[in-house]
């Protein structure tokens, strides 16, 4: 490969002839922080789920020039929200990718960021409604 700085994405492209010889026109890319988001043209909710929310979401986008069509997944929690009973949605790296999305894409990822605050929302009533309870309790105990 030229560069070891080049990203994933790109690193596929030039050697396209070679994918499509052997009749591969679909790549998977691994890692998000090298994926072609300027290309992005597909945005759907990922398989990766979290306290019954989907917190991954899968893009697809193909690079004209080379012909191939590239997929990856883009978490929206953080790597410490493993094992935790809350979720630790990483609002900046949010923010960077959607400045990084052609139009169509960013509205397709808007409409599923809100179907998604929509889930935690209720997941925070939830716990909010079972916080209150247990302050109420507690209250009760004291008054004793």
């Amino acid at each position: 490969m030229k560069n070891e700085q080049e990203p994933e994405w790109k690193k596929y492209a030039r050697l396209a002839r070679h994918y499509k010889a052997i009749g591969q026109t679909e790549i998977y890319l691994t890692r998000d922080e090298d994926a072609p988001w300027c290309l992005a043209s597909h945005v759907e909710a990922g398989c990766t789920h979290r306290l019954s929310i989907p917190v991954s979401m899968a893009f697809r986008g193909t690079d004209i020039k080379s012909g191939l069509t590239f997929r990856w997944h883009f978490d929206i929690e953080k790597r410490e929200a493993n094992g935790s009973g809350t979720f630790l949605i990483d609002v900046l790296r949010i923010r960077q990718v959607r400045e990084m999305l052609p139009d169509a894409a960013r509205k397709d990822f808007s409409r599923l960021l809100k179907e998604t605050a929509k889930a935690v929302r209720k997941q925070g009533d939830e716990y909010q409604s079972a916080a209150n309870g247990q302050y109420a309790m507690a209250m009760e105990l004291e008054a004793l």
